[in-house]
């Protein structure tokens, strides 16, 4: 046996050597299948905040700067096969949609190069020039008027289902079956979202948001035998809505919200080709009411605002003092506050309205500050500043001449 074996061995080894292929000889690539081309990611709400970013834009002050902070996947839901049934790239979302809404933005979400960079160059291990060393400095760095938090908080797989299905066979030496089916399914996604002022922590406002997601199935069936000849044809149709596009949609629409709400735009303004119009709000003269003591002062937010002119209001054309009673962040924190102290201090500010205007500051950078009212003269316009500092509030004196400078 092993004599029959060894000759055809050696056939073979032949045989390989005369068909081998010379190593150094070039050989095609395989062309590669090609597919649907790179898209800009949108969705129903990118529209908005294009709308929302040139109206931000056209401000003669700076928009404020957000951090996004972690936008976590919290409903635990898990696949066995394919891992996590929700997005993990919800903070990428928002900061993505930060910037197309207009905001300027600070990093908060990955701040390992930054650290190892500052710790590099505090070493002096780090350098900029062959014989330069990069320096740490004070305030190097830019911080965060407001920042975005939140996480994916629902994840509903079925809320609701529903099918039908029909079939029908014959039977004999010739017959065959017949089957058509077809099922609709919803599931829900939900998030949870909030915008915080970084200096005060205060939380400006929340969203919680949902969205159902749909998804269908279609399926058909022939089987038959005809004079022994087996024919079987099946197909069908299965469509699901893309779940993580609907946790970006819900995003971008908070993002809208808290952004319109900030600039204090309309409602509907950007929506459905709507432009961005600021909320125009009716002078209302509060009725003069008994102050009550400091202790027993009650803020109320109900009352009427008034007439905001934005950026910086014109004010009366001669010469006059206002109050100037608070100073925000935004224009919509100013309108809040004369909301409330408009009703706190009624007697002192009845019969007068209120603008906003902006200031660059050294140690705050833009402000909104508040002004009320107008005096012909400044003892008149102290003796009201006066009247607010002895129950417990900010006031200061303002100079209308020409462009309004601060009185100490």
């Amino acid at each position: 046996m092993s004599r029959l074996i060894t000759p055809l061995l050696g056939a073979l080894t032949l045989s390989a050597c005369a068909t081998s292929i010379d190593p150094n000889e070039p050989v095609a690539h395989v062309q590669p299948l090609s597919g649907s081309p790179v898209m800009e990611v949108t969705s129903d709400y990118s529209t908005a905040l294009q709308c929302l970013a040139d109206y931000a834009r056209a401000q003669p002050y700076p928009a404020p700067r957000v951090a996004v902070g972690h936008i976590s996947d919290l409903t635990g839901a898990e696949d066995y096969l394919s891992g996590r049934r929700l997005t993990q790239g919800a903070t990428l979302m928002a900061i993505t949609a930060m910037s197309e809404a207009g905001m300027r933005l600070v990093e908060r979400f990955d701040m390992g190069v930054v650290q190892v960079e500052l710790d590099y160059a505090q070493s002096g291990l780090l350098r900029d020039a062959p014989n330069v060393l990069r320096t740490v400095q004070y305030g190097q760095m830019e911080g965060a008027d407001l920042y975005l938090v939140g996480g994916i908080t629902e994840f509903n797989p079925n809320i609701r289902s529903s099918g039908s299905n029909a079939f029908a066979n014959s039977s004999g030496e010739t017959g065959g079956a017949l089957a058509i089916g077809g099922s609709d399914y919803v599931v829900d996604v939900g998030i949870d979202l909030r915008l915080i002022d970084v200096r005060s922590t205060e939380v400006l406002a929340v969203r919680s948001l949902r969205k159902q997601i749909r998804g269908r199935e279609v399926e058909a069936g022939v089987y038959a035998f005809l004079d022994g000849t087996v024919l079987d044809i099946g197909g069908g149709e299965r469509a699901l809505e893309p779940v993580q596009t609907a946790v970006r949609s819900m995003i971008d629409r908070a993002v809208f919200e808290f952004m319109g709400m900030l600039y204090d735009l309309e409602s509907g303004s950007c929506v459905d080709g709507q432009p961005a119009t600021p909320i125009q709000r009716q002078a209302s003269t509060p009725t003069p009411a008994a102050q009550p003591a400091p202790q027993q002062q009650q803020v109320a937010n109900t009352a009427a605002p008034v007439q905001t002119q934005l950026p910086d209001a014109q004010l009366p054309p001669a010469n006059g003092y206002g109050l100037h009673i608070a100073s925000q962040h935004t224009v919509w924190q100013a309108n809040q506050d004369w909301r409330e102290l408009r009703v706190m201090y009624a007697d002192v500010l009845a019969g007068r309205d209120a603008r906003i205007t902006r200031l660059q500051t050294p140690d705050r950078g833009v402000v909104f500050r508040l002004l009320a009212g107008s005096w012909q003269n400044e003892m008149d316009a102290s003796s009201a500043c006066e009247q607010i500092r002895a129950r417990g509030g900010d006031c200061r004196v303002t100079a209308y001449q020409g462009l309004p400078v601060m009185r100490s």
